[in-house]
C-alpha cells in the first residue's frame, strides 16, 4: 500500500533526525513535501495543496497566539522570582527517603502551573536531579519521576499546549476536559505516589549500604544544565547550593508566588486561557520591576529573548523563556497541522481508520485510541504530530467529542514521553542527564492509560 510506504519513509526520516541529533523540523519539512506530492499524484493542483495546508493551520491559529503568551509568561515568571520561589520552597520539604515521591510531586506541580513539560524538566527537573545526587538517591528512580511529573501537567494544565491542541481539534471546552482528566487520573496518581514512595525507601536503603562516590572520584553528576549548576556550586549539597543561589539572587517573599496563584484562582473561575495568562504576565511584570529591581527598559528584551541573568550559574539554573523560545514548538505545530489538512482532503488515513474502527468493536473505543496513540507516537517521534494523527484516525470512530478528547489526553499525550527516540523523552533526559533506562520508572505514564483501558473494558 502506497500510504504505508510513504509513512515508512517519513518514519525513517524522523528517526534519522533523532539519532543524528538533527532538528526534527527537517524531517517534518521533508514529510510535508512527501505528502504534498501524494496529493498532487491524486490529481489535486498545487493551489489545492496550499488550501489544504491553510485548512490545517487555520484550525490551530488560536493556539499560536497562546504560544506567544506562554513565551512571555515563562520569561517573566523567571524574572519576577516566581519559579525560583516555587523551587526554593519545594526543595525545603525534601528528605532522602521521600526524594523520589517529592520529585514526582514537585515536577507535577510545576508542570500544572506552567503548562510546559520541557520547561519543568529544565528547571524543577534539573533541581531534583542535582539534589538526588547530593543525597545519593537513584538517578533511575528520580529520572523516571521527573519525566512522569513533567508530563503530568500536559493534560492537567489550562496553559498546556497539548491540552489546548486537543480541545481545539475536538471542539471541546478545555475546562470540562480538565475536570474529566482529573477524575480519570485520581487512581493512577495515588498508585504512582505509593510506588514512588516505596522506590524512595528502596533507594535510601541502597544508598546506606553503598554510599555514592564523592564528586570528582569517578561519579558522574547530572548532565546538561544540571552539570553546569553543580560545576559552579560552592557547597557540598547540590540542592542547598541551588536554593542558596536563588535566595541570594532574588527576593523570594510570598508576593513572588502571586503570578502562579493567579493561574490557579482564575482557572477556578473559568477565565479564558489567554486572559488568565495575560493577568499573570501583568502581575509578574509588576513584581519583576517593583520587587526584583528589573529595569523597565529590559522588559521588552525579556519578553522576546527570555530571562538572561549575568551570573553563569543563575543563567544555567533559571535562564530562558521568551517568545523566541516558542519558535521551535510553533514551527512543529504549524507544520504538523498542515499534515492534518492534507490527510483530511486526500483520505490518506482512510485505510488505517477502518482498522481502528474494527479494533474499537473488539477492545473498546478507548482501546482503539490507545493503539492509535501508541502507534502514532512510535512513528511521529514528537507529541504534537502524534496528537494530530491520533485525532484524524479516531474522530470518525469515536463520535462523542468529549470521549475522544479524554481518550487522546490519556493516550497520545502521555505515551510519547516513554518512547526513547521521541523528542518528548529526549528533551527532559538531556536537560537532567538522566539515563534512558529511567523511562521504565515513569510509572504514572503507564498507569494512566492502562487503568482507563481497564475501566473501559469493565464498563463494556
Amino acid at each position: 500500500m502506497l500510504e504505508s510506504l510513504l509513512l515508512g519513509v517519513f518514519s525513517v526520516a524522523l528517526l534519522g533526525c533523532v539519532l543524528t541529533d538533527t532538528s526534527i523540523l527537517f524531517a517534518l519539512t521533508f514529510g510535508l513535501a512527501l505528502f504534498s506530492g501524494y496529493a498532487l499524484a491524486k490529481g489535486h493542483t498545487m493551489r489545492d495543496v496550499f488550501a489544504m495546508w491553510w485548512s490545517g493551520i487555520h484550525t490551530i491559529l488560536p493556539i499560536l497566539v497562546t504560544f506567544v503568551l506562554i513565551g512571555c509568561i515563562t520569561a517573566f515568571w523567571r524574572a519576577s522570582g516566581t519559579i525560583p520561589a516555587i523551587v526554593a520552597y519545594g526543595a525545603a520539604l525534601v528528605s532522602p527517603s521521600v526524594m523520589v515521591l517529592a520529585t514526582f510531586l514537585l515536577c507535577a506541580l510545576m508542570s500544572v502551573l506552567t503548562g510546559t513539560a520541557f520547561g519543568t524538566g529544565a528547571t524543577m527537573g534539573v533541581i531534583c536531579m542535582t539534589m538526588a545526587h547530593g543525597v545519593g538517591a537513584s538517578e533511575l528512580f528520580v529520572g523516571g519521576a521527573i519525566v512522569a511529573g513533567s508530563y503530568y501537567g500536559d493534560r492537567m494544565s489550562p496553559m498546556s499546549t497539548s491540552a489546548l491542541l486537543v480541545a481545539t481539534l475536538t471542539g471541546t471546552d478545555i475546562y470540562q476536559n480538565l475536570k474529566a482528566m482529573l477524575r480519570t487520573a485520581i487512581v493512577p496518581t495515588i498508585l504512582a505516589c505509593v510506588i514512588y514512595l516505596a522506590l524512595g525507601y528502596i533507594g535510601a536503603a541502597s544508598a546506606v549500604l553503598q554510599p555514592p562516590s564523592p564528586r570528582g572520584e569517578g561519579h558522574e553528576v547530572a548532565g546538561g544544565v544540571a552539570q553546569t549548576i553543580l560545576a559552579t556550586s560552592t557547597t557540598d549539597l547540590a540542592g542547598n547550593a541551588i536554593t542558596t543561589l536563588f535566595t541570594q539572587s532574588f527576593d523570594l517573599s510570598f508576593v513572588t508566588l502571586l503570578p502562579a496563584l493567579l493561574i490557579v484562582v482564575l482557572s477556578l473561575f473559568r477565565w479564558h486561557v489567554q486572559r488568565m495568562m495575560a493577568a499573570s504576565i501583568v502581575a509578574a511584570v509588576i513584581i519583576a520591576v517593583a520587587v526584583q529591581g528589573v529595569a523597565p527598559l529590559d522588559l521588552p528584551r525579556i519578553a522576546v529573548f527570555g530571562y538572561a541573568p549575568a551570573d553563569p550559574a543563575l543563567a544555567a539554573a533559571i535562564g530562558g523563556g521568551g517568545i523566541l523560545s516558542m519558535g521551535r514548538v510553533t514551527a512543529i505545530v504549524g507544520l504538523s497541522s498542515c499534515y492534518a489538512g492534507l490527510f483530511e482532503a486526500t483520505g490518506f488515513l482512510h485505510a488505517f481508520t477502518e482498522r481502528i474502527a474494527q479494533l474499537a468493536t473488539r477492545i473498546t473505543p478507548f482501546g482503539s485510541i490507545f493503539v492509535a496513540g501508541l502507534g502514532t507516537g512510535l512513528v511521529a517521534c514528537n507529541q504534537t504530530l502524534s496528537i494530530l494523527l491520533t485525532h484524524d484516525l479516531c474522530k470518525d470512530v469515536v463520535r462523542d467529542k468529549a470521549q475522544l478528547a479524554i481518550g487522546i489526553e490519556n493516550t497520545a499525550v502521555i505515551l510519547s514521553p516513554v518512547i526513547p527516540w521521541s523528542i518528548a523523552a529526549a528533551v527532559p533526559l538531556t536537560a537532567t542527564g538522566a539515563p534512558t533506562a529511567c523511562l521504565a520508572f515513569a510509572v504514572y505514564l503507564y498507569l494512566l492509560p492502562v487503568w482507563n483501558w481497564a475501566v473501559a473494558m469493565r464498563k463494556r
